[in-house]
């Protein structure tokens, strides 16, 4: 199924600054609830997850070469989108 042994949760947050800081508040619990997985976050507004501890990547809407290869295709991973 999966090229590596690498599990990955991908948090998709697509709006405005607002509906990403409101996102901010779900990404400890997030985290812990699957703790086996590496947490990706994929936003308009990458600045407000910066160096936050839970978080393994973060990623601008706008630049998200090989995004698809390196965390979906032929990978164990669960998309969040609201």
């Amino acid at each position: 199924m999966s090229d590596s042994n690498e599990k990955y949760a991908i948090l998709h947050i697509e709006g405005g600054l607002g509906k990403n800081v409101a996102a901010s508040a779900i990404i400890k619990p997030l985290a812990e609830k699957h703790k086996d997985r590496k947490l990706i976050v994929a936003c308009s507004w990458p600045e407000i997850f910066l160096n936050n501890p839970h978080i393994h990547r973060v990623y601008g809407l706008n630049a998200m070469p090989y995004f698809y290869d390196d965390y979906i295709n032929r990978k164990d991973t669960i998309v969040f989108r609201r």
